[in-house]
Parts: structure tokens; C-alpha cells; sequence
């Protein structure tokens, strides 16, 4: 099903979010220039605009991040993302971050929570809870990040009269992010080490997918160009993934990129943007059954991906995993 952002779906809960970042984002930016003016720590709001190329699919994410209340010490932020992926692959969050900066330091402690909705190509339809943490130093930096789902799995009478589980996934990530010595002056190379656990448990679904991953990054002002490993191939389509990020400081600001604690206490929050799920096939009783083991199935959702497009064409496949 091909589906438009106007389109999508969106329950009354997931509306209420919408309406609430569209009132927050209006008032941010006509109070851009006042608040540059007044803070004594000079955040910006930022807007960022990302792609991203995997071996078998790209998707695209926006955020803008407005400071709400700011000082030396400490920040509040609003932040509101969306990001498409192949075909109708939506997906809407919206949280608030809130860091600190000890003394007006060199280092930054921060705290966030996001609520997020989606809907995966082949319809299904999911709200998630995303907390996470962030310690950064002037040359590194923590980071930790969880899924909570809001919603639950389901089961769907496909062709044949199979049974087709999906369930979304929860679980955590943790990542270690260092700051490398510059070849050329403007140039600053960074390097990530990372690891993810996601799980799926309902509707008859019970899987599982982990694995390291490792991340290189080169930023020249407000562009940076990244490059990722993971060692689970069914995570995001692939073991590679490029990465593209253009990030905008909006209002009146330096006509170069920030650094140190001052970029940390505005940045936008950057994570993976699952949203996941797995899903389980369960042959009619009628249907003959291949003697083939059951075995993990990894592909992005995808117009050309049989999986997606003809509820025939897995049923020697109980076991298929699909990463939205």
C-alpha cells in the first residue's frame, strides 16, 4: 500500500502529539531572535537534515531542536523528528531533552524521552516510548538509548491461510563516541563503538537480534559524512550503512560551526531510527511444509521485496525478520 503523509493514519493520541509540536515549533522559531538575544548561554535551535544509504534500501530523517528554557548550567529543549523510508514507511516523535552543565564546565550531563509513532509498509502500525542518557566530555562522549513499545503485536490471515505474527520490538542501545586528532584544520574525524539488543515477545513472535557496530564520522562545519559497520546483517537492511547530515543553526548566531560543552547543550538528539519489528509465519495445517530448517529471513520492506508485496511467496519460511 503506497500511503502519503497526509494520509498516514495517525490515532487520537498520536494527533494530540502532532498538534502539540506544531504549536511549539511555531512559538519556537517567532521567539528565535528573543531568546538568542537574552541567553546568557547562547543556544541556538537546530535544524538537522539526514540520509542515509544502506545496502538495500535509504531513508531520509529531519529534526529541529528549539531551546525552551536556557542558562549557563543548564537547557531545556523541544525536539521534533520525522523520517521516510521505503514506500509508506512513516514515522513522528516528538520529546523534550534536558541537559546540564555542572559550573559551566566542560562536560554535560543529559536526560531525554521521546513518544513516537509509525506505520511500516506493509501497514502495520506502532507507538513507541524512547528514553535515553548522554555523558560528554570535550573529546567524548556516552551515550544510552532504549525502546519501550506502546503497542502490541498482531496476527493476520494471509494467503493460503497462513498465519502471519508481527510484534514491535524493545531492547537498548549503548555507544562510545570519541573525538579524533584533526589531519586539517576545519576537519574533525570522530569514531564510535557501539552495542544493540532488541527483542520481540507477542503474538506469537519471540526473536531476537543483537550485535556490535562501529561508526566513523568526518565534519567540516555544519556537513558530516559517516560511515557504519553492524555485525548483525539483518539490522537496518545490511552490515553498511552511509550517512549524510547537514546540521542549520536558525536565528542570529557565529558564522562557524560551535564546539565543545556549548554544541552538547544544543545538539539534537540522534539515534537509531528503528522503528523495528519481527514477525513469525505460521503455515495452514493444509498447506505442505518444506523440510527446510526454520531460519532468520532478513530485507527492508520494500516494494520489490516478495515478502511485502505476495502473501504467497514465504510459506517454506516460518521464521522471516523485517527491519523498517
Amino acid at each position: 500500500m503506497r500511503a502519503s503523509l497526509v494520509s498516514f493514519p495517525f490515532t487520537g493520541a498520536t494527533r494530540a502529539l502532532l498538534t502539540i509540536a506544531i504549536s511549539v515549533c511555531g512559538a519556537g522559531a517567532r521567539s528565535v531572535d528573543l531568546e538568542l538575544t537574552n541567553s546568557r548561554a547562547g543556544i541556538q535551535p537546530h535544524v538537522e537534515i539526514e540520509g542515509r544509504v544502506r545496502s538495500e534500501a535509504a531513508d531520509g530523517n529531519a529534526r529541529l531542536a528549539i531551546p525552551v528554557w536556557q542558562a549557563v548550567e543548564h537547557a531545556t529543549l523541544f525536539q521534533a523528528s520525522g523520517s521516510k523510508g521505503e514506500e509508506s514507511l512513516y514515522g513522528l516523535s516528538a520529546g523534550i531533552i534536558q541537559r546540564f552543565r555542572p559550573s559551566g564546565g566542560d562536560w554535560v550531563f543529559g536526560l531525554n524521552a521521546f513518544y513516537g509513532a509509525a506505520e511500516t509498509t506493509d501497514s502495520f502500525r506502532l507507538q513507541q516510548l524512547v528514553i535515553g542518557a548522554e555523558i560528554a566530555l570535550p573529546k567524548h562522549i556516552v551515550r544510552a538509548n532504549a525502546w519501550l513499545p506502546a503497542s502490541g503485536g498482531e496476527k493476520r490471515k494471509v494467503g493460503g491461510g497462513d498465519t502471519l505474527s508481527i510484534a514491535p520490538t524493545r531492547g537498548f542501545d549503548v555507544e562510545y563516541e570519541v573525538e579524533l586528532p584533526s589531519p586539517v584544520e576545519g576537519l574533525q574525524p570522530r569514531a564510535a563503538l557501539g552495542y544493540y539488543y532488541l527483542q520481540a515477545r507477542g503474538a506469537d513472535v519471540d526473536q531476537t537480534v543483537s550485535g556490535f557496530k562501529i561508526r566513523t564520522e568526518l565534519q567540516y562545519k555544519y556537513v558530516t559524512l559517516g560511515v557504519e559497520w553492524r555485525e548483525d546483517e539483518r539490522a537496518f537492511g545490511g552490515n553498511w550503512m552511509g550517512t549524510l547530515r547537514v546540521q542549520l543553526p536558525l536565528g542570529r548566531g557565529p558564522g562557524t560551526a560551535a564546539s565543545g560543552a556549548e554544541a552538547r547543550m544544543s545538539a539534537p538528539i540522534r539515534r537509531d531510527t528503528w522503528p523495528m519489528t519481527l514477525r513469525s509465519r505460521e503455515a495452514a495445517p493444509s498447506r505442505h511444509l518444506s523440510d527446510e530448517p526454520n531460519r532468520f529471513q532478513a530485507a527492508p520492506i520494500r516494494s520489490q521485496t516478495p515478502a511485502a508485496t505476495d502473501p504467497n511467496c514465504c510459506g517454506g519460511a516460518p521464521d522471516e525478520l523485517i527491519f523498517e
